[in-house]
């Protein structure tokens, strides 16, 4: 985790949930940029300068299955947004300097399941996971996450936790088999 945390320029998440009975919708955003520079060691580039930035949209559709005083399950079914775009700064010690860049966007369906166990008042954990992509636009992609929660209020709560995201995805020239 010290070399990641130098490189991060921003990191922002936020999720809406809205239910109705055992219908429910979420809306999840994150949005990630990270950037890294330095001296080259060879005789033809002075520097190079390297960003990559991430945007996750994910929306929704929950059926609540199970439910009781402390804890509850939800089916899951929903299209995740993915967004990358890289750029790659250098200068050339004979011929100045270039930048190489490149932006891909695909959507990839997914089904899943997620629940949350009270453990305290005020005070929760979820587990979410989902399976996707069935060759749409990925070939395959999986989320896993885990969070701590905390109620603010009735209708607002702040949650700490781990999301793994795996996705392979290839068009054309472009590879992204990844896992953030």
């Amino acid at each position: 985790i010290g070399e990641i945390l130098p490189t991060i320029d921003m990191i922002a998440a936020a999720t809406l949930e809205v239910r109705r009975n055992k219908l429910g919708f979420i809306l999840d955003g994150m949005y990630m940029k990270l950037s890294v520079a330095g001296e080259t060691p060879g005789p033809f580039l002075n520097n190079i300068n390297m960003t990559a930035t991430q945007a996750l949209v994910e929306g929704i559709v929950t059926y609540r299955i199970f439910e009781n005083d402390r804890a509850w399950m939800e089916l899951l079914a929903g299209a995740r947004y993915q967004y990358l775009e890289n750029e790659v700064s250098f200068t050339r010690r004979f011929r100045g300097p270039q930048t190489l860049s490149a932006v891909n966007s695909w959507v990839d369906p997914f089904i899943g399941i997620q629940g949350q166990y009270e453990l305290a008042d005020k005070v929760y954990a979820k587990v979410r996971g989902d399976i996707g992509g069935f060759g749409v636009s990925s070939d395959s992609t999986y989320n896993l996450f885990g969070v701590v929660g905390f109620e603010l209020t009735e209708r607002t709560s702040m949650e700490l936790g781990y999301r793994y995201l795996y996705t392979d995805y290839t068009q054309g020239g472009f590879l992204y088999d990844m896992a953030m």
